[in-house]
């Protein structure tokens, strides 16, 4: 069985900056298990490309993107893309109710 290669993704690198930041340093036990389910569910991902919502868009850019709840985080979003060697992860995002999907800051 051949490996699977997950990308992150330069956005999705600057969400967890960004998420981790506020953690530190007095949640740090949060903030490491936050990134072990992250990367156990980024490995689950690349091997199972079908996993997770496909995201229902009319921009053909979009077509293949998928998005997952982490398990045990399920605030937080990952939107990836499967590749022919694994995934990519586009953005990692925690939802609020106040906000949606689909926005651009």
């Amino acid at each position: 069985m051949s490996r699977r290669v997950i990308q992150l993704s330069q956005q999705a690198d600057r969400d967890l900056d960004q998420a981790l930041a506020p953690m530190e340093p007095h949640h740090i036990e949060n903030a490491m298990r936050l990134l072990d389910a992250i990367e156990r569910d980024a490995v689950h991902l690349a091997a199972m490309h079908g996993t997770g919502r496909r995201l229902e868009t009319k921009n053909p850019a979009f077509g293949e993107v998928r998005s997952w709840h982490v398990i045990g985080f399920e605030n937080w979003l990952m939107f990836y893309r499967p590749t022919d060697r694994g995934i990519q992860i586009l953005r990692i995002l925690q939802r609020t109710r106040d906000s949606s999907v689909g926005s651009e800051g």
